[in-house]
């Protein structure tokens, strides 16, 4: 984890700034703080005097908090890798399943057209899933330095194993935000699908027991044959998608994401409090904020 203690402002002119978390018009004595010897040992400190100009060329991190005395000021607005919350995560899946399921609901004038409707809504509820663990994966990984550090030390076992792809070549890393990016990659490229494979990568990262999950694999693979054959299997066998059916999907996606978060212990209700924030960070280390 690394502090940086702006004494000025904090200047932003690219969409390629990443970071933890970033605040203003701190009156906390930063420095004061974070050159205790028993913190210094586990958070990198480094101190700008004046204004932060943060640029295209400025190296940034997941894991870096940011603290300046005056404002912060962004010229672009573009963080594509911010890791959302659990609670968001959740709750765009519960949004977007609510939304399925109201469309394949709908009452259409020509009967012929109801097959085509429960084959994609079957295909979207599937996705649904894959978008999820995605995202759940991505928000661990990169909520947590210390998961996150574990997930690099094992990419290379990963890759071996062919748990995760490994056709982006590691020989440019060369610093922390290589590694960042690289994992970054990786993540967003998993294929959500191979369930045999999720299991180990969530069990060895997390040391959690991977819910079963044979009815999820059964509609995966449901799903591959829509996609990839219009609905026949690879003997030719047309499956006739129902709304029982699609009903039967969404409630087996549920009960799977249910297990994953009693796994996890996410509780679905919103908690202000996050593990990434300056205050929560100030917290940690002693500092108590007035209300």
């Amino acid at each position: 984890m690394k502090i940086v203690y702006v004494k000025g402002n904090v200047l932003i002119y690219t969409s390629k700034f990443v970071y933890a978390d970033i605040t203003a018009g701190t009156n906390v004595d930063i420095e004061k703080v974070f050159s205790n010897k028993d913190i210094n040992n586990n958070v990198a400190l480094e101190l700008i005097e004046g204004d932060l100009i943060i640029d295209d060329n400025y190296k940034s991190s997941m894991f870096t908090y940011y603290f300046a005395t005056k404002g912060v000021v962004a010229s672009t607005i573009g963080i594509s890798k911010w890791p959302g919350m659990p609670y968001f995560i959740l709750k765009r899946l519960d949004d977007e399943m609510s939304k399925i399921k109201r469309i394949y609901n709908l009452r259409l004038d020509d009967e012929l057209l109801y097959d085509t409707l429960y084959k994609q809504s079957f295909v979207s509820l599937i996705t649904v899933y894959e978008v999820f663990m995605t995202e759940l994966l991505f928000s661990f990984v990169f909520n947590n330095e210390e998961i996150f550090d574990l997930f690099q030390s094992k990419v290379n076992t990963f890759i071996k194993d062919k748990i995760i792809p490994g056709h982006k070549p590691q020989s440019n890393i060369f610093n922390r935000v290589d590694c960042e990016n690289l994992c970054y990659y990786y993540i967003h490229n998993v294929r959500y699908q191979e369930l045999n494979k999720i299991r180990i990568l969530y069990e060895e990262l997390f040391n959690i027991t991977f819910p079963k999950c044979e009815k999820l694999k059964s509609h995966i693979k449901m799903r591959n044959d829509i996609v990839h054959r219009n609905g026949h299997d690879v003997d030719g066998i047309y499956y006739k998608i129902t709304k029982e059916k699609l009903d039967e999907v969404e409630t087996d996606i549920s009960l799977f994401i249910s297990d994953i978060c009693n796994e996890f212990k996410i509780n679905r209700d919103f908690d202000i409090t996050s593990q990434r924030g300056c205050d929560y960070i100030l917290n940690k280390y002693g500092v108590i904020l007035n209300e």
